[in-house]
């Protein structure tokens, strides 16, 4: 396998995001760094503050929430990845 194909680019990524309702709403999120063949997408928390966003965390039933809003658009990440799910990849 060449060299090149595993180098990583910068473009838009268009995805799913499920509201807490159920609910899926498509997003793009732009200037990502694209790494072909990477099993698990990366999440810059520093690149979300530069570009203004706030970071907040909030507790529910002994289950910590990781947020990011800006102006009126939150988003929640409230599932983890365990190390024996990483094995099963």
């Amino acid at each position: 396998m060449a060299l090149h194909q595993w180098l990583p680019y910068i473009g838009n990524y268009m995805g799913k995001v499920q509201c807490e309702d159920g609910t899926e709403n498509v997003i793009v999120m732009r200037n990502v760094k694209v790494v072909p063949g990477l099993v698990k997408n990366l999440f810059s928390i520093s690149t979300v503050m530069q570009n203004d966003w706030d970071l907040l965390t909030e507790t529910k039933a002994d289950n910590k929430v990781l947020k990011i809003k800006k102006n009126n658009v939150e988003y929640k990440f409230d599932k983890k990845v365990s190390e024996t799910q990483m094995e099963d990849i």
